[in-house]
């Protein structure tokens, strides 16, 4: 196991804490009569603004049936692995993948969670939009220089 920092909680605590959050977001929302916190739009917006999509990536080739980690490898390109690893950890701490044991090969799988496949949804409706803000965006600064 690698040696954490001294500030760096668990990977069972960061989902502790996220889903903790979003309990009292939900909660104060209620109190007051405000709209909750949308967790998978988030998600969404987080993996749309990552550059280069790798995580995006990882989502999209769950959609249907778990795959190893090296069924995943080639989504690296000329990347060190350590950065699939991360992400596959990051990903597992938010809780839109879950790693698991093929018994057959005795080899880890990961699979989409619920949320991972509602926010793999929401990408997909959100892309098209912010495929056309992002040429807006591009006409514009052309039109600017």
């Amino acid at each position: 196991m690698s040696p954490k920092g001294p500030n760096q909680p668990e990977p069972d605590q960061n989902r502790a804490n996220i889903y903790l959050s979003t309990y009292r977001t939900v909660c104060v929302a209620e109190a007051f009569d405000l709209p909750s916190r949308d967790v998978e739009y988030e998600l969404a917006l987080r993996l749309l603004n990552q550059d280069p999509p790798l995580d995006r990536r990882i989502l999209e080739d769950l959609v249907g049936q778990p795959k190893r980690y090296s069924d995943l490898k080639p989504l690296l390109g000329d990347r060190n692995d350590n950065v699939l690893t991360k992400a596959l950890r990051r990903l597992r701490d938010e809780g839109t993948i879950q790693q698991g044991v093929d018994l057959d090969q005795n080899q880890r799988t990961y699979r989409l969670t619920e949320l991972g496949k509602h926010v793999v949804f929401r990408l997909h409706e959100m892309v098209p939009h912010w495929e056309s803000i992002q040429a807006y965006e591009r006409g514009k600064a052309d039109l600017e220089a």
